[in-house]
């Protein structure tokens, strides 16, 4: 399951950190804080929590435009686009469908350790974001009624970050961490009522940056 194997990979990554921040004093030796721009790709695993429907297979990618500005400061503007399969449904049976999201968002990072190969980070942004809610399939009580939705709408959310950095070079760095992100809570219209919803969920992340400095 895709899930499963974002999980492995992030628990790898963060042992792969851990052990150079407690046990290689020389890979976290002294580096330069440059100012600059940077571009940054993330992969995510996601466990979305929905009160009426179950999901499997959640990822999500991401790219970012940043700017250092500042020893402990950062700030960029990311894209992502996020997919789960709808596998179940609170009084439903045999329920197949998917739910997406596309988002556009602001984030501000702020670095620990300056001058460490390893900086630990927090952060946290606000966005716009694109849902879309479709699935198909029978009501548990009454084979014969199929139960269906075909759903959009636009969205704000909030987020918060935590995290890593590994200054590998001059030009990268990877990252690992977790984020939490929240929209709002919003109906989602079926054809035989609507369900109550609620938009949250709970990432992990690999990803690299590529830092251009001035």
């Amino acid at each position: 399951m895709k899930t499963g194997r974002w999980f492995s990979t992030s628990a790898a990554c963060l042992a792969y950190a851990s052990a150079n921040l407690f046990l290689a004093p020389v890979a976290t030796g002294q580096v330069v804080d440059e100012e600059g721009f940077y571009v940054a790709v993330r992969g995510y695993g996601a466990i979305e929590d929905e009160n009426n429907l179950i999901f499997e297979n959640s990822y999500e990618i991401a790219g970012a435009i940043g700017v250092r500005r500042h020893a402990n400061w950062r700030f960029e503007t990311e894209f992502s686009y996020r997919h789960s399969d709808i596998v179940g449904l609170n009084g439903g049976a045999d329920i197949d469908g998917e739910n997406t999201l596309r988002s556009l968002g602001l984030h501000a990072f702020y670095d620990f350790r300056n001058g460490r190969r390893l900086r630990p980070f927090l952060g946290a942004g606000v966005g716009l974001q694109h849902r879309k809610v479709s699935f198909s399939g029978v009501a548990e009580n009454d084979p014969n009624f199929v139960l269906f939705a075909d759903d959009a709408y636009p969205d704000v959310y909030a987020n918060a970050f935590a995290g890593v950095s590994h200054h590998i070079s001059q030009n990268l760095r990877l990252s690992v961490g977790g984020e939490y992100v929240t929209g709002r809570d919003r109906n989602i219209r079926a054809n035989y009522r609507e369900l109550p919803g609620i938009n949250r969920s709970y990432n992990y992340y690999v990803g690299a940056r590529w830092f251009f400095p001035q």
